[in-house]
């Protein structure tokens, strides 16, 4: 340790263990509490020379935080495993999602897994939107 080469005593050393820098990410707590309700929904985007891009978009509703991650394909295991990897990771669970009836979480195969991933889930009519 370098601090007793700088002439540091030993309770000098031990009591700096107690410090904690008020700016570090790792010591800081959410400043907003994990979300209650999101909301998702597939996009597909074509550039000038008609080269579609498809991507997931996760908002959480109380802060509009947003959240856009590619898919490589428009499948209940894409939705899925975008989820997964773009929100659950780092977000964990929210107790409510919302999304159009016409997505792939609506598959028979995607209920159980989107509905295990959260208390409650919202479908919304395709001609809603």
């Amino acid at each position: 340790m370098a601090l007793p080469r700088h002439g540091w005593t030993e309770a000098d050393v031990k009591g700096s263990a107690d410090f904690v820098c008020p700016t570090c990410v790792e010591q800081q707590q959410p400043k907003v509490a994990r979300p209650d309700h999101i909301s998702f929904d597939g996009v597909e985007w074509k550039d000038s020379q008609a080269n579609a891009y498809g991507f997931y978009h996760f908002i959480d509703t109380a802060t509009n935080f947003q959240v856009a991650v590619p898919y490589r394909q428009r499948t209940t295991e894409g939705l899925v495993e975008a989820f997964s990897n773009a929100w659950l990771r780092w977000a964990g669970l929210p107790k409510s999602m919302m999304f159009d009836r016409a997505t792939e979480a609506n598959s028979e195969s995607a209920c159980p897994k989107v509905q295990a991933s959260c208390h409650a889930t919202v479908p919304i009519p395709p001609a809603v939107h």
